[in-house]
C-alpha cells in the first residue's frame, strides 16, 4: 500500500503544531504517495509498522489514491507543454556522491570526492562512483552502501544502472 501525508500531517509539519517524535516526522517526509510502507522502512533502516499504524490512526498518513483520469476534450486547443526532462543525471549523481563522502569526514572519503569532481571522462566517473560505494561499504557497513545505491538508482543516467545492481550483488556476498 502506497503512502501519502494528509493535510493535517502538512500543517503539523509546516507548523508543528502537533507534537510529533522525529521518526515520526520522517516518516511523513518520505510518505509522498509513491512509497509503499516496506519501501519507507528500507530507506529508513529500520521497522516501521508499528509507527506507520498510529500515523495512519492519527489521520496523518492515508493510503494513495489511484485515479483514473477520463479523456475529455477541451473547448479550445491549448499548446502541448514540453514534456519534463528525467531528473537523472550525472550532475545529480555528483552532488549526491560528494555529499555523502563529504558526511562521511573521512580522508580517504575527501580523495574519493576530489576524484569524482575532477573526472575526465564519464567512464572515469562511474569508476570512480562505484570506488566511492566501495569505501561507504567498508566505513558503513553494507545496508548503508545499499541504501546509497536505491538512491543512485533514482539519480543515476539509465545507461549506467547496469554497474549497481552487480555492485549490490558484490556486497551482499562480502
Amino acid at each position: 500500500m502506497r503512502l501519502k501525508k494528509t493535510d493535517k500531517a502538512k500543517l503539523a509539519l509546516q507548523s508543528r503544531q502537533f507534537v510529533l517524535t522525529p521518526k515520526q516526522r520522517q516518516l511523513l517526509i518520505l510518505a509522498d504517495g509513491n512509497r509503499t510502507a516496506d519501501e519507507i522502512g528500507f530507506m529508513v533502516g529500520r521497522d516501521v509498522v508499528s509507527e506507520l499504524e498510529i500515523l495512519l490512526s492519527m489521520a496523518m498518513l492515508e493510503p494513495a489514491e489511484q485515479t483514473i483520469l477520463l479523456e475529455t476534450k477541451p473547448l479550445f486547443e491549448t499548446p502541448a507543454e514540453p514534456k519534463r526532462q528525467s531528473k537523472r543525471s550525472l550532475a545529480a549523481t555528483k552532488m549526491y556522491m560528494i555529499d555523502i563522502l563529504q558526511m562521511m569526514r573521512d580522508l580517504d572519503a575527501s580523495g574519493l570526492a576530489v576524484a569524482l569532481h575532477s573526472s575526465e571522462s564519464e567512464q572515469e566517473f562511474i569508476d570512480n562512483v562505484i570506488d566511492a560505494i566501495q569505501l561507504i561499504t567498508i566505513k558503513n557497513g553494507v545496508s548503508y552502501a545499499n541504501r546509497v545505491i536505491l538512491r543512485l538508482k533514482e539519480v543515476m543516467p539509465e545507461k549506467h544502472l547496469p554497474a549497481l545492481p552487480q555492485l549490490g550483488q558484490e556486497l551482499e556476498r562480502s
